[in-house]
């Protein structure tokens, strides 16, 4: 279990407590003691953006079922820097993808429910100047991940047809910093 997967299930005073009593408060951006303390937050995920920066991604979503908004933040420093958010969006997840490198830094796929089957999907990097880029955005039925007949991990998205779910996949191209379709092989 990871230090913010431990906060959200302490519930909010009994992380404060454990932050301020461990060597990790130092590491932890005080937005993001601001967010887990909250009483109306959940799904928080954390995940680095650059190490070697001290950058870090984060997701979350605020509010009750009837009104939800969901936010992606960068952190550094202790503090956010960038973030943007989604009105009526829920169960945000964040997945940094290792092998789909955008100026020297793995993508985060985040992915957003806005209904029983509408999925969306959007991928971000980093760019030359460590500023948030949004480089691929597609809403499907559902997704998935998989891997090709060559060990290439592939994003399927699934599109409702009258019948059955029907998949287009993407492949990533890191020198164009873009989703190229593929068959799903």
């Amino acid at each position: 279990m990871t230090v913010v997967q431990f906060l959200r299930r302490s519930g909010s005073a009994l992380a404060l407590l454990f932050l301020s009593s461990c060597t990790l408060a130092n590491t932890v951006p005080d937005a993001v003691l601001k967010i887990v303390s909250a009483t109306d937050v959940r799904n928080f995920t954390m995940a680095e953006a650059s190490v070697e920066d001290g950058m870090r991604w984060g997701i979350w979503e605020e509010g009750s079922s009837d009104a939800r908004t969901s936010y992606l933040a960068l952190f550094a420093d202790k503090k956010s820097i960038w973030s943007t958010q989604w009105q009526d969006a829920y169960n945000p997840a964040l997945q940094i993808v290792p092998d789909w490198q955008w100026h020297g830094h793995a993508v985060a796929a985040v992915t957003l429910q806005f209904g029983a089957a509408a999925v969306q999907l959007s991928v971000y990097g980093l760019d030359d100047k460590k500023q948030p880029v949004k480089l691929f955005e597609k809403d499907a039925a559902s997704i998935g991940w998989l891997i090709s007949d060559k060990g290439q991990r592939l994003l399927a998205l699934y599109d409702a047809k009258p019948t059955t779910l029907v998949a287009t996949c993407y492949s990533w191209n890191e020198s164009a910093g873009k989703l190229n379709t593929q068959p799903c092989k």
